[in-house]
C-alpha cells in the first residue's frame, strides 16, 4: 500500500466533509422550502417589529375562530377589534396602536420554530391581487444558548404606506435561510437574536 500524501489526504477530507455537510443543510421535517423569490415588485417602503417568546406561545388571537392566526392584515381602526393580543404580545399591540390608519396598514405573522433559530423578514413582494412577505428562520448565533429539542415562538410586524390591500392578498411563506434582498426603512426588536 502507498501511503497518502498530506495533499492527497486534505483533498479526501475536504471531499468527505462537504457531502456531510450537504446533508444537514435543511430544516427538520418541514414542508415550506426555499424558493427563489416569486415575481414580483419589492416593497421597501415598510417599518417592521419583531419578537420573540420561549415555548410554544402565541402572540395574538384572531376572534374569527374561522380565520388562521398565524396572520391577518389591519387597515382600519375598526380591525383592531378582531384581534385580541396576549400579555407576550404587548410590544406588537404598541406597534399597531402606534399606526395612523388613514395612510398605512399593519400585517402581522407569527410562528413556531427550534429554539436554536429565530423569526426574521427576506424581502416583501407586491404581485396584483397578492402582497407576500417571504419570512426566514435563519440560525441563531453560535455564541447563543439553546436547545434543539425545544421550541419558541415569533412574530413580526410590518407597517406599510399602502392602504390598496386586502386581507385575502396577504400571504406569507417560510425559508430556512435569511438572505436580504430588500430590507424595511426601520426595525424595532425587543429580542434580535
Amino acid at each position: 500500500m502507498v501511503p497518502w500524501s498530506r495533499r492527497t489526504l486534505l483533498r479526501a477530507t475536504a471531499g468527505v466533509g462537504s457531502v456531510a455537510l450537504g446533508g444537514c443543510s435543511g430544516f427538520g421535517q418541514s414542508t415550506e422550502t426555499d424558493e427563489p423569490a416569486p415575481p414580483g415588485d419589492p416593497v421597501r417602503n415598510y417599518e417592521q417589529r419583531v419578537v420573540h417568546v420561549p415555548g410554544e406561545h402565541p402572540l395574538f388571537r384572531l376572534l374569527d375562530a374561522d380565520r388562521s392566526n398565524q396572520q391577518v392584515l389591519l387597515t382600519a381602526p375598526s380591525d383592531r377589534d378582531d384581534i385580541r393580543f396576549t400579555d407576550r404580545g404587548e410590544r406588537l399591540s404598541a406597534f399597531v396602536d402606534a399606526t395612523s390608519f388613514t395612510d398605512s396598514s399593519v400585517a402581522l405573522f407569527q410562528r413556531t420554530f427550534p429554539e436554536c433559530r429565530r423569526l426574521g423578514v427576506q424581502t416583501v413582494r407586491r404581485r396584483p391581487e397578492e402582497l407576500r412577505a417571504e419570512l426566514c428562520i435563519p440560525r441563531r448565533p453560535a455564541d447563543v444558548a439553546c436547545r434543539t429539542d425545544r421550541r419558541r415562538s415569533g412574530a413580526v410586524a410590518l407597517r406599510f404606506r399602502m392602504t390598496d390591500v386586502s386581507d385575502d392578498e396577504l400571504a406569507a411563506s417560510v425559508g430556512s435561510q435569511c438572505r436580504k434582498q430588500f430590507g424595511p426603512l426601520r426595525t424595532t426588536t425587543g429580542d434580535n437574536t
